[in-house]
């Protein structure tokens, strides 16, 4: 029957707990509790859980597995502000600042999503019996974070914010379940409300539930309309008896959203979230933007690839074809190729490339010169690094090649030339049609360029691997693909295997696979030997 939290907007916890798993730590300090954070914005990579914002704000809104503010925004901390005070308010014992584990089942503790796409979050509490109560049930509360989905041009994020408390007739947080007290609402910052005074702010301005759910609500127009300008695909996966469809759409969708609401200021790039990977120094990482453009472009999320490829080329891109970052990676460089003439595949829009020719060109151009430069370092045809590229994969690794005063050999690994040999290939087709489709004789001229080294690229590498497949004593997998061309002793010791890259490459073998280079039976040979 109807109880008093029929209506509300949220699950049950029967249902979270069965949909949910065990929250995984997500590093931090794990002994912090009340006013003690988890994460703290002065330590990197210190506990960050998850993230809510909006596509115009320059920082978003981070918690960590105990739903602390890890940014210290001033947002209501949920145990030393709203849990203790509300307590108190209620003439309950005040939880002293170590007290906290014996009052919040920490190791229950669940979150999730409300409204999905839309970016609201939920937290759960489980509280543990204590000895001042008589109730024979138990507790829970729960705290909705619900971001304001346009900041219009501010730089902060405003976040509101509900707790409320609910208590259980049945077992282990089961319904029947009712409120305890009232709702609590704040708008951003903890002296926007309290439960037990008014000394912060005057009575009438205090945040609100007509304020918390015209948030929410306009949270939902706002993505609803974002993501249908989009023209986006949807997704429908079935469930099956090891995977729930359902969620797995849930989540690529909502990782969409959380890409683009991680951007700075609608298109700036950011490789993570702060306190941690958001620092500014990472935002011309690589692999931000490759992996952001081509999930756009495979969701048909045209709109949001064009503003992505347009900021990468415009701010990110440099005129001497090198990148806004400390260190050069290859394989995504020729990626980026792929990457530019997938885009106009796929939209028809030739304008901006055409917009952008000359820093594609001399991104290009720079790769070719690596091409060279490995015909030119190993001129003879039975050495395997003959004409393979040579250079990075990885930007942190660029101390020990500046160190060594150009001496420290550098790899020559399979994925980056076979990602420059795609890049070529795909942007020399695509530049070509431009090129006659516009009158453009330079855009013509420079795709022969890439068309002229392309198969010249794809010989290096069908020679480089007959010379370096390693057989293996494995029936089923009898050959192995070496992460480079390299002797086994030239840059990486270990095991002889290992050398090879036949143990596997966290970078190199899916990069390797992603340039659609290899045969099909070398693929094979690939996963069947992983």
């Amino acid at each position: 029957g109807a109880t008093r939290t029929s209506g509300l907007c949220e699950v049950t916890w029967a249902r979270v707990e069965s949909a949910i798993p065990v929250m995984r730590y997500s590093r931090g300090n794990r002994q912090a509790s009340g006013n003690n954070m988890m994460c703290s914005p002065y330590s990197p990579e210190s506990g960050v859980r998850t993230f809510t914002g909006s596509r115009s704000a320059s920082v978003d809104a981070t918690f960590s597995d105990h739903a602390d503010d890890c940014t210290d925004n001033g947002f209501p901390r949920p145990q030393g502000y709203v849990m203790n005070l509300t307590a108190i308010a209620n003439g309950e014992p005040p939880i002293p600042p170590d007290g906290w584990f014996k009052y919040v089942n920490f190791s229950a503790m669940a979150d999730g999503l409300l409204g999905q796409p839309s970016p609201n979050l939920v937290f759960y509490f489980p509280l543990l019996p204590q000895n001042f109560s008589a109730y024979g049930g138990s507790r829970y509360w729960t705290m909705v974070a619900s971001p304001r989905p346009d900041m219009q041009g501010g730089r902060e994020q405003d976040v509101w914010f509900r707790f409320q408390q609910l208590r259980c007739s049945g077992a282990r947080l089961a319904p029947p379940c009712e409120l305890v007290g009232t709702p609590q609402y704040y708008d951003t910052y903890w002296f926007s409300n309290s439960p037990i005074t008014d000394r912060w702010i005057r009575p009438e301005l205090k945040a609100n539930a007509s304020g918390f759910y015209g948030n929410l609500l306009a949270v939902k127009r706002y993505w609803d309309r974002e993501l249908a300008a989009e023209g986006m695909m949807a997704l429908s996966l079935p469930d099956t008896a090891g995977t729930n469809g359902s969620w797995l759409t849930d989540q690529a969708l909502f990782s969409m959203v959380r890409s683009m609401i991680s951007r700075d200021d609608t298109w700036h790039p950011r490789y993570g979230v702060l306190p941690g990977y958001g620092v500014s120094l990472q935002d011309g990482f690589q692999d931000t933007f490759t992996s952001t453009a081509t999930a756009a472009l495979e969701w048909g999320m045209f709109p949001y690839a064009r503003g992505v490829i347009d900021n990468w080329l415009r701010y990110y891109t440099r005129d001497n074809g090198m990148i806004t970052y400390r260190a050069e990676e290859l394989a995504q460089s020729g990626r980026m190729l792929t990457i530019y003439a997938l885009y106009r595949d796929y939209t028809g829009d030739a304008q901006l490339l055409l917009h952008h020719f000359g820093r594609i060109r001399a991104h290009a151009q720079w790769l070719l010169y690596r091409f060279g430069d490995a015909l030119r370092n190993f001129p003879d045809p039975s050495d395997p690094r003959h004409g393979i590229i040579a250079g990075g994969d990885e930007g942190d690794t660029f101390v020990a090649f500046y160190e060594r005063w150009g001496d420290q050999p550098q790899g020559h690994k399979y994925s980056c030339h076979a990602n420059v040999y795609r890049g070529f290939l795909d942007l020399g087709r695509v530049l070509r049609e431009i090129g006659e489709e516009s009158g453009r004789e330079d855009v013509a001229a420079h795709a022969s360029e890439l068309l002229a080294a392309a198969p010249k690229m794809l010989a290096a590498l069908e020679a480089s691997l007959a010379k370096t497949v390693v057989p293996t004593s494995n029936p089923r997998a009898p050959r192995c693909v070496p992460t480079g061309a390299d002797p086994l002793d030239a840059v990486d010791p270990g095991p002889p295997h290992a050398r090879q890259g036949c143990l596997g490459d966290f970078r190199g073998y899916p990069e390797l696979m992603y340039s659609g280079a290899l045969t099909a039976e070398l693929a094979d040979d690939l996963f069947n030997h992983l």
